[in-house]
């Protein structure tokens, strides 16, 4: 496993399953901030040839600002295909409240623009055996 470590996000390369995994801790944050935990992340993408992009809110704090949700949805998912990504899963938060509600509205409309597998999941455990169904 390799790690990379960010007060806002944790990322780990998951060889089993061909995935980034980014654990994401504290949602708010400057935009200037998110495009840097991203690129660390599709650099990791390229270097180990990754196939899923899995980024995980279950513990995270807080709720991504408008402007995050803009760039996830306009620019993450575009270029997906082009690091040559097939999926992009996401663990909701936990807490059924504002971030939880928020990220299931926008990542379904950026999943239906971009032509890419994508699906959200309850837990890390449920999207694993997720992944591991689809082989």
């Amino acid at each position: 496993m390799v790690h990379v470590l960010d007060p806002h996000a944790e990322i780990t390369w998951l060889e089993k399953y061909k995935a980034i995994h980014i654990k994401w801790k504290h949602l708010q944050m400057p935009t200037a901030r998110f495009y840097e935990i991203c690129a660390k992340a599709a650099s990791m993408v390229v270097e180990h040839k990754a196939t899923i992009w899995l980024a995980d809110q279950y513990n995270s704090t807080g709720a991504f600002s408008d402007d995050v949700q803009k760039v996830i949805a306009d620019n993450l998912y575009a270029m997906a295909p082009q690091l040559g990504l097939k999926s992009v899963l996401t663990i909701l938060p936990k807490e059924k409240g504002t971030s939880y509600s928020s990220t299931e509205e926008w990542t379904q409309k950026a999943y239906n623009c971009h032509g890419i597998s994508a699906k959200n999941f309850a837990t890390l455990e449920h999207c694993l055996a997720w992944i591991k169904e689809q082989e």
